[in-house]
Parts: C-alpha cells; sequence; structure tokens
C-alpha cells in the first residue's frame, strides 16, 4: 500500500516523506523496534527507488540529484526513557540509535528529517541534533532536516539559534517551518501547572509569526533549506513571494503538506512549477492514533483554514492578513490582575535553566 501511494505521488510530481507512526515509547523494545522498522523501510525502498522513472521537478534542482526516499523520525520513539531530567542519559541512548539511522540512510542514498514533538522535549531535541549534527561523522551531511513550530513563543529565538548554528557548522540542513499540532495539549497542561502557556493563544498570531519566520528563513537560503510546511493558501502564498523576490535557488525551497489534507493545494502548487513534498504517515492503528486526534482537533477548530475553505468563505476574508489581538502580540504576552495568592508552580525542567539551577543546588 505504501508503494502504490509513493508512485502514485511521484506520478503526480510530487515527493515524500515517510512517518512510521509511533511516538513517546515505554519499552526498550518498542524503541528498538522502530529503529529497525525504519532501517526496513528504507532497506525495501533503495531497490524500488532505483526502478522509478526520473521527475525532475523532484528528483533534480541546480544541476544536482536530490533524495528519491525520505523518512520522518520523532526522536521520543528512539529511548523509552526519553526525559529532560535525564538529558545526559537520553542523549546518550537516542545518539546511539541515530548514529545506526544516519549512517544506514547515507549508504542508502535516504533522506532524513526529524519531526518536533511536544514542547517539552523542544529544547532537548534541538540540542542532542545540533550536537550529533556538528560531529565529523555528519557534519557534512545536506540531507538532513529538523523542525521549528511557529506557534511557540519561543520559536523565533530557536530559529536563530539554528542560522547561527548552521553558520558555523558550515553546510545547510533543511528547516521545516509548520505551525504546531500539540496546542490543546501545551495550552491545557501549562494552565493545569501554573506554568507560562508557550503557545500563542490566538491563531492570528501563530500565522503572524508563521509569515515573520518564513521571511527568516528565506533570508538565510544559504545557510538553510526552506520547507513550508502548510495548508493555508496565503502562507504558502506569503513564502512563494518571498522567495521569488529574494531570487531563492530552487534546491533551498520547497512546500510541505500533509497527505490526505492539502491535496488540491498541493496541485496547484505543483502546476505552478514548486517542489513539493507530501508527508505520509505509515502504520498501525493504535499506534497512529495519537497522530489521528491531533488532526482531528486541527480539521474541527473554528480557526482551522481547511475549515474555513470548506465553510466557502469570501476569498478576500480567506487570504486577508492575519490580525493580531491587542492582548497578544509577536512576543505573546498577556497582563493578568490576579487578586488572589498564587501558590508556586512546580518546576519545569523542560527548560535548560531551570535543570541548570537544580544541578547546582544538588
Amino acid at each position: 500500500q505504501v508503494i502504490k501511494t509513493i508512485e502514485r505521488l511521484r506520478k503526480e510530481k510530487m515527493a515524500f516523506t515517510i512517518d512510521l507512526l509511533g511516538e513517546a515509547v515505554i519499552t526498550e523494545a518498542e524503541a528498538q523496534s522502530y529503529l529497525e522498522g525504519y532501517l526496513e523501510l528504507m532497506e525495501q525502498l533503495r531497490p524500488i527507488a532505483e526502478r522509478w522513472s526520473t521527475v525532475e521537478e523532484i528528483d533534480h534542482a541546480e544541476g544536482k540529484s536530490l533524495p528519491r526516499v525520505q523518512v520522518s523520525v520523532k526522536l521520543t520513539a528512539f529511548y523509552s526513557q526519553f526525559d529532560p531530567l535525564d538529558s545526559e542519559g537520553s542523549k546518550e541512548k537516542v545518539c546511539e540509535r541515530l548514529r545506526k539511522l544516519l549512517r544506514r540512510a547515507q549508504e542508502l542514498g535516504a533522506a532524513v528529517h526529524f519531526d518536533m514533538e511536544q514542547y517539552v522535549y523542544k529544547d532537548m531535541t534541538l540540542s542532542i541534533l545540533k550536537e550529533l549534527l556538528m560531529t565529523e561523522e555528519f557534519r557534512t551531511r545536506t540531507d538532513i532536516g529538523i523542525t521549528i513550530q511557529a506557534y511557540l513563543k519561543d520559536s523565533e529565538q530557536d530559529l536563530r539559534g539554528v542560522i547561527d548554528w548552521a553558520k558555523e557548522r558550515g553546510n545547510p540542513v533543511t528547516v521545516r517551518l509548520i505551525k504546531g499540532a500539540y496546542w490543546d495539549q501545551e495550552t491545557i497542561n501549562s494552565m493545569q501547572k501554573d506554568w507560562p502557556v508557550p503557545v500563542y493563544s490566538e491563531k492570528a498570531a501563530t500565522d503572524a509569526n508563521f509569515e515573520k519566520l518564513t521571511q527568516l528563513m528565506l533570508e538565510n537560503h544559504q545557510y538553510l533549506y526552506s520547507a513550508i510546511g502548510s495548508h493555508n493558501v496565503r502562507s504558502q502564498a506569503h513564502a512563494i513571494a518571498i522567495a521569488e523576490s529574494l531570487n531563492v535557488p530552487r534546491r533551498c525551497f520547497e512546500m510541505q503538506v500533509l497527505y490526505g489534507m492539502g491535496d488540491q493545494l498541493a496541485k496547484a502548487l505543483v502546476q505552478r512549477g514548486h517542489r513539493v513534498r507530501v508527508y505520509a504517515p505509515y502504520g498501525e492503528l493504535l499506534p497512529g492514533m495519537a497522530y489521528l486526534i491531533r488532526r482531528l482537533l486541527e480539521n474541527t477548530a473554528n480557526s482551522s483554514f481547511l475549515r474555513q475553505n470548506l465553510e466557502e468563505r469570501p476569498l478576500e476574508e480567506l487570504l486577508a492578513p492575519p490580525l493580531v489581538g491587542e492582548e497578544e502580540g509577536l512576543t505573546g504576552t498577556k497582563v493578568e490582575n490576579i487578586v488572589a495568592f498564587p501558590n508556586t508552580a512546580d518546576t519545569d525542567y523542560a527548560l535548560v535553566k531551570a535543570r541548570e539551577e537544580a544541578k547546582q543546588s544538588l
């Protein structure tokens, strides 16, 4: 079924990235199984990919060949005890498995992209990938990608950090810019624990930040390859306009959509000559339930572009610039007048500063 799907996508001149469904494993047997699953998937696709006819729009750019096979992975699927409280232990175990994955991917000519998950794992994910990809073995690799979520208030800071790191590294990586899929979970979790909410409360603020980060990425195309992941026509059109105004090379810029959610948009982008990659999840139903629920929440939200489009909202309204309310600018700061005595919140060890302070105390 997977082969049929990706070959159909290629006939439509679309590239793909396959996500083997599963995350936040709870046993080492599961973690090892996911590693073996990705290795087997890439090995099975290699001889099939070699037989594919060349599709110039997705297989070449600026005279260079692009990987025909790409997989997307989540770090929490590679270690059962992935936890910021044991950042060093988590890094050691995850990197052990990631090295095996990246080595085999290089041998098979496959690209690897790393997804971003919940906020609690964000800093540790970036830290692990930056350190691993700066090592001599992987420093020259340009077929690896990371992800930035625009709904996070500190996403600009993270992106600027990635740009500085990429400059020092000397070889570009792909940055997939998305809006983020864990909004409900992040909001509820933070409110329950009395922590600052890490995501923008207004969809318009996320959209505005997405456009701001798109500009920043494309202005630094010599250091980063940009992958713009969105089903919002305005967001994609905005990215295209910037790329064209900056004369961004084709190798440095592509559009991405989720399988089954942006089909018409993807076809339109292909017709305009853009490289389009479809994020295609694959696996059993039970491990894929978390992914399914996130998609249901995303598609049924009142602020969802897909839902508004189905409701046949006026085109002018759908393509209007995002208007951010007075209470929430791009800093995401809200002023609240709290009269009651507030209890002290638990420490959030997802934050590097909190972990360092705890170490010093011990």
